[in-house]
């Protein structure tokens, strides 16, 4: 049984991993809907090996592809991320907000935008990084570098 009304989660997803099973897993034990924000095109620009990054389209397809596949799907609103904080900051009915540990200050700092605009804090729900077998943090980044796969498995 779902604890929130509306948790939110947002990310690029592009080499989908176990670190994202993760942060969805927990976000759909605890939201009755889950808000993912689904970085855009624009927004990866910047990025390392951002050239390896699927277009918004793709990682869109392959996202709702998996929430298919584990049944989440009727659960979940995708939203197009264009900025840092997307909709949490004005989304009167999201209630909490799953992030890694590595993206906490963006949610407290959500939170304080949530405040100045008179809506009620978030709930920030934070999960630790998911190491792989080199016992650092499992990344799209370190994935589109070659250096591990989406299980956190060292590649030569």
């Amino acid at each position: 049984m779902a604890i929130f009304n509306r948790v939110g989660v947002a990310g690029t997803f592009a080499q989908f991993h176990k670190g994202h099973k993760k942060l969805l897993t927990l976000a759909f034990k605890l939201g009755e809907t889950v808000v993912i924000a689904l970085t855009d095109d624009k927004m990866t620009q910047n990025k390392e090996y951002s050239n390896k990054i699927p277009a918004y389209k793709i990682r869109k397809k392959n996202l709702i592809a998996y929430l298919k596949k584990n049944n989440l799907f009727q659960k979940t609103e995708i939203i197009r991320l264009e900025n840092k904080y997307g909709t949490a900051i004005t989304d009167p009915d999201q209630d909490a907000i799953v992030v890694s540990e590595e993206t906490y200050l963006v949610a407290k700092k959500i939170n304080s935008i949530r405040k100045s605009n008179d809506l009620d804090p978030l709930v920030i729900v934070s999960i630790p990084l998911i190491c792989s077998k080199d016992n650092i943090p499992i990344s799209s980044t370190r994935i589109r570098a070659g250096i591990v796969d989406s299980d956190g498995n060292i590649l030569d």
